[in-house]
């Protein structure tokens, strides 16, 4: 909504079964302006954290996206509601904007629908983690779905969160797969880091590029150290990987072409 301030989505959540306690999810800002740290890593000025507002029917409130940063809105996914919610952080009214069967999780316990979704040319895009899809809906400027969601791509096992770049690609983290993948804007997918018994990125989260001049063509991807599927039986720390994707214009397509991807150990 401004500048360093992020909005988190906080809740009861049991890795060891995957099920969240319905009734404990709420929305909290945190506000980086009054952050400050030293060189050697120490914390000067704490951040400001705030309770936004809870969600009272909330069963498993998973990823989050600003839908409107001068209404104030956010999108909320939930993973066991086969929904999304609306939340407005100024007003603190929450409502279900959208329910499709693609959102859905199994009828088996421990499974999770929808969870990473992002707005991209009016369409709400997201993963279903239980069924593996990358989906997308269409939407109004208000959230309100203006038809059926449609399946854009399938076979992408424990899809968690992602991000696109300017040329429309996506870039999905596959939590118990322990890869990136990109799924391109013309439908080919690639596995960009990672493997199944690798882990390099186990238990991949979420991406998001750089926000800077210095690292805007970098993919960043946080890991929870492979906690839903150990790799080899263990569980690493959880950490954030740079994932470098270069860049460059291709002019006759204003789009972009990767040149080459890799993930920097540090």
């Amino acid at each position: 909504m401004a500048p360093d301030v992020f909005y988190v989505v906080l809740g009861n959540f049991t890795i060891s079964d995957l099920e969240g306690t319905p009734g404990t999810y709420s929305i909290w800002e945190v506000d980086m302006n009054t952050f400050s740290g030293g060189e050697n890593g120490t914390v000067i000025t704490l951040a400001t954290v705030n309770k936004i507002t809870d969600i009272p029917g909330a069963l498993t409130a998973n990823g989050l996206i600003t839908l409107n940063k001068y209404e104030n809105v956010l999108l909320v996914a939930d993973s066991k509601l086969r929904a999304v919610w609306k939340v407005n952080v100024k007003t603190k009214a929450c409502e279900i904007v959208i329910k499709d069967p693609l959102m859905d999780p199994s009828s088996s316990p421990g499974s999770l629908g929808v969870n990473g979704v992002k707005v991209f040319n009016g369409f709400l895009y997201f993963t279903n983690t239980q069924a593996g899809t990358f989906s997308r809906i269409p939407i109004n400027a208000d959230g309100t779905p203006t038809g059926p969601a449609k399946v854009v791509q399938t076979g992408l096992i424990t899809a968690d969160d992602f991000i696109f770049d300017m040329a429309g690609d996506a870039y999905i983290a596959q939590d118990a797969a322990n890869v990136l993948t990109e799924v391109s804007a013309m439908g080919q997918v690639r596995i960009l880091v990672g493997s199944f018994n690798n882990s390099y990125l186990a238990g991949a989260t979420a991406v998001q590029f750089g926000r800077t001049a210095l690292d805007r063509s970098v993919l960043y991807v946080t890991t929870n150290g492979g906690q839903a599927r150990p790799v080899n039986g263990t569980v690493a720390a959880g950490r954030l990987w740079p994932c470098i994707q270069r860049l460059m214009l291709r002019p006759k397509r204003r789009s972009f072409c990767k040149v080459y991807s890799c993930c920097l150990k540090g």
